[in-house]
């Protein structure tokens, strides 16, 4: 293989060796492709750290589950305000 003036040579594998990387590479992507086909993501609760949502038919009102803590909102100059 020759990229620009370098050349890099070696061995080749033997078609033993590449059937099984195939079949490895064939299972990973089984594998990631069934996690990419669910929509969504799952996040773990953090202890200090807070998840946000947005208030469904509430405009400019986020919700805020911290520790255990649910609180509504709003920000104000990039902070959250509780309004309840």
């Amino acid at each position: 293989m020759k990229f620009g003036s370098v050349v890099i040579s070696g061995a080749k594998p033997n078609a033993k060796l590449v059937q099984a990387n195939v079949e490895r590479s064939t299972e990973a992507l089984e594998q990631v492709t069934a996690k990419l086909a669910k929509p969504g993501v799952s996040l773990r609760p953090k202890k200090g750290v807070p998840r946000f949502s947005i208030a469904e038919n509430e405009a400019g009102v986020f919700i805020r589950r911290l520790d255990g803590r649910t609180e509504r909102g709003r920000l104000v100059n990039g902070v959250f305000e509780v309004i309840d």
